[in-house]
């Protein structure tokens, strides 16, 4: 599930899509996302676009420490539309629960309960 609500826009989507494949990747340094990184180039600073890629961590753990009713709660709801099945013992923890909190707040949201 991609969970980057930039890239949940099916119009952005389609958009790249339509793109030639020559203004996607620099043919002379070989990186990619080309577009971007011109469009971008005087609103961010210097060297932002050379750094190495590094995760963004959302402190779950604390929250679900602090709510853990939230996560309970959500698995209720998810199990009983039967899209999962009910575990014994709540261990979800890190990108699984983040993952399953989401899926709940976007049928919550949509209306598909």
């Amino acid at each position: 599930m991609e969970l980057r609500p930039p890239l949940l826009d099916h119009e952005l989507v389609e958009f790249a899509l339509s793109l030639d494949g020559s203004l996607l990747i620099d043919s002379d340094t070989g990186t990619g996302k080309l577009v971007v990184r011109r469009i971008m180039a005087d609103r961010v600073p210097p060297g932002l676009f050379d750094r190495p890629k590094r995760g963004f961590n959302l402190p779950i753990r604390r929250w679900l420490a602090k709510r853990p009713e939230l996560l309970g709660d959500a698995i209720d709801r998810l199990a009983e539309v039967g899209l999962i099945r009910r575990p014994r013992a709540l261990g979800f923890a890190g990108e699984q629960a983040w993952a399953l909190l989401a899926l709940d707040r976007w049928m919550t949201a949509s209306g598909s309960w």
